[in-house]
Order: structure tokens, then C-alpha cells, then sequence
């Protein structure tokens, strides 16, 4: 798997990007969100969540790194910025965005490659996180330790920092919860469940 540079510099260099549709996993993150909500969503590609969100009557932002990405969502007259969420603490701009005050902040495919996650979880002003993502593997992250293997992936070089510093591997859905409820959320999983925890859309909450 690429490091993490190479993987945001491969991101932030799309240009042409295909306009996604809407899934299962969106259909269940527009149906968690309440109607008139102020919805930040982070690696929004191309909007077709925003836009399902903004018909429901919801106040939705988006930012993406890929310029591609914010090209389609502009054209569907989206607020949608080209940004790196892992500069919010040293881009005004991307700040002001970011930590405006949000009933919901959705990572779109994202948190698990943010190499700043810990930073921004403190710094967020929201009381409901919504997660969309591939978890990595339990079973699998354990053969890889057993063997020896388990280095040079972005998942592992990037650590959740649980409140009290701990270091959780991302090493499952497990994981992400037991991170997200050392700043004082609840979790719930929305989708996915004990044999599908990859493919999951977690709800964190206050």
C-alpha cells in the first residue's frame, strides 16, 4: 500500500473524477441526519451526498482535496471547498471551515487516512460524528503482526491517539470505537455489523 504522501499527492493530483451515486451507506447517513441540520462533510467528492443532505432541507458544506471532485459539486451550485483537512490547524481558511460550529461532521472515506485526526477530533465543534469507512481487518492486522509483515501501510503509520494519549492501532471497527469514546462520544455501528465491521458507517454522539 502507498505511504501516506503518496497517497494524498495521488488524491490532490485527480483532475477528472467520476461522479458517485448514491448507496447504501449514503442512504443510511442522509437517514441518521436530522432535516435542518448543519452538516460539515469531510472528503465530500463530488457531492452526491451533499446534495441528498441540501434536498432534505440540511445546511451542508463540503471539503475535498481533489480539485477534480469540487468541480462536480460546484457545478450542482454545492458550498464546497478544495482543501486538505490535515492543514486546519495552519490554513486560516481551512480552519474557519472546518471548526465553524456543525450539528454533524461526516468523514466521507477519510478519518482513517488523516494523519492530523487526533488533533482535529479535539478540535471539532460538534456534538455527532458520522464515520464512513473501510475498517481494516482484525483477524488480518493480527496475521500480519504474527509474520512480521505488518509495516508500510498508511493505515498503520497513521495511529488513532486515543484522549489520554494511549495509542490504539487501527486494527479493526473495534478500534475506531474504543478512540471515539475516549473524547466522550457514544458509538453505534449504523451499518455493518460483527462479520461485515469493514464496511461500516459508525454514528459517535453526545
Amino acid at each position: 500500500m502507498a505511504s501516506y504522501e503518496e497517497y494524498k499527492a495521488k488524491t490532490a493530483g485527480l483532475t477528472e473524477y467520476v461522479d458517485a451515486t448514491m448507496n447504501r451507506r449514503f442512504r443510511t447517513i442522509v437517514e441518521a441526519i436530522p432535516a435542518g441540520a448543519r452538516v460539515l462533510d469531510i472528503a465530500c467528492g463530488s457531492g452526491t451526498l451533499m446534495q441528498s443532505l441540501e434536498a432534505k432541507g440540511c445546511k451542508i458544506r463540503g471539503i475535498d482535496i481533489a480539485p477534480g471532485a469540487i468541480e462536480h459539486a460546484k457545478a450542482k451550485n454545492l458550498d464546497a471547498i478544495v482543501g486538505d483537512a490535515d492543514t486546519f490547524e495552519s490554513d486560516p481558511k481551512i480552519r474557519d471551515f472546518m471548526l465553524a460550529e456543525y450539528d454533524a461532521v461526516i468523514f466521507s472515506k477519510s478519518l482513517v487516512y488523516l494523519k492530523r485526526k487526533n488533533e482535529l477530533m479535539k478540535a471539532l465543534r460538534t456534538q455527532t460524528l458520522i464515520v464512513n469507512q473501510r475498517n481494516p481487518s482484525y483477524w488480518r492486522a493480527v496475521l500480519k503482526r504474527m509474520r512480521g509483515t505488518d509495516g508500510g501501510s498508511v493505515v498503520e503509520e497513521l495511529p488513532y491517539i486515543a484522549a489520554d494519549g494511549r495509542k490504539i492501532p487501527q486494527s479493526s471497527l473495534r478500534a475506531l470505537r474504543e478512540w471515539g469514546e475516549s473524547y466522550g462520544y457514544k458509538s453505534k455501528v449504523l451499518l455493518g455489523n460483527f462479520f461485515r465491521s469493514r464496511d461500516a458507517v459508525t454514528l459517535f454522539y453526545r
